[in-house]
């Protein structure tokens, strides 16, 4: 028998996304799929069902595809979900709300220098944001092109050495060479480093996870006494009364099926 949370979910990725949207979204019923892949297999395999996940290096056509009106498989337009976290208004907001640690971070009441600090530190990780982006564009390629097999084995028109060599050689050039890495990150920084100075462009770009628990925790909040799972839950709270418009806009759409 089929448990009914398979035709009325919607699958996320892991248990973070969990914990933020169960506590945004009280009346939808959101799963841990266990995974990027897992969130797609299991919602193509259930028909009523819908999942969300993370944008990570998606262009902008495979986000705006994945919200067509018949669209089950949604792409988060940031980068991953601790970015929805990272709104100026939110973390003001936690901040507010904790009155023991306001008069060490009261700068961080004021939006905007929230806003100004969180794309300081988007500069600082650009490069990183490129490499990355470099590896994904790459990863794609050795799925989509390398992972092709010879035929079936023995082929029914067997290959001779020279053409399997062949073909490898083509496989390989299709990825850059040694020489020309340097270049390719630095065509790709310099488009990263003009899209953050913009505040859609950071979160396209930069991973919140990284900047909230390698930015956010470690230069702010730990040295005022505050635990990184309290930061998290502390702005999860602020979150409630601030959630994402995007967010809001998915919600909408997922409700009237359940």
């Amino acid at each position: 028998m089929t448990h009914p949370l398979t035709t009325r979910t919607v699958y996320v990725e892991g248990d973070d996304d969990l914990d933020i949207l169960k506590r945004w979204f009280p009346g939808i019923p959101f799963t841990n799929a266990g995974g990027k892949a897992q969130v797609t297999t299991k919602t193509q395999a259930h028909a009523a069902c819908h999942g969300l996940r993370d944008r990570d290096f998606a262009t902008d056509a495979e986000v705006a595809a994945s919200r067509a009106p018949d669209s089950r498989l949604m792409l988060l337009r940031r980068y991953c979900i601790e970015n929805y976290l990272l709104e100026p208004d939110i973390i003001a907001g936690a901040v507010a709300a904790m009155p023991a640690l306001a008069p060490d971070l009261v700068a961080w009441t004021d939006e905007a220098f929230v806003r100004g600090q969180l794309m300081a530190w988007g500069a600082e990780l650009a490069l990183y944001a490129a490499a990355n982006a470099v590896v994904a564009e790459w990863r794609q390629v050795v799925e989509a092109d390398f992972l092709r097999y010879f035929g079936p084995l023995p082929p029914r028109q067997p290959l001779s050495r020279a053409q399997v060599v062949q073909e490898l050689q083509h496989r390989l050039a299709s990825l850059a060479q040694p020489e020309e890495v340097e270049n390719v990150l630095d065509a790709r920084l310099h488009h990263v480093q003009q899209d953050i100075t913009t505040w859609d462009g950071l979160h396209r770009w930069i991973n919140g996870k990284v900047l909230l628990e390698r930015c956010l925790y470690p230069r702010v909040f730990e040295p005022a006494g505050l635990s990184q799972p309290r930061l998290r839950d502390a702005l999860i709270q602020a979150g409630i009364g601030h959630i994402p418009a995007e967010l809001g806009e998915l919600a909408a759409r997922w409700i009237p099926s359940f």
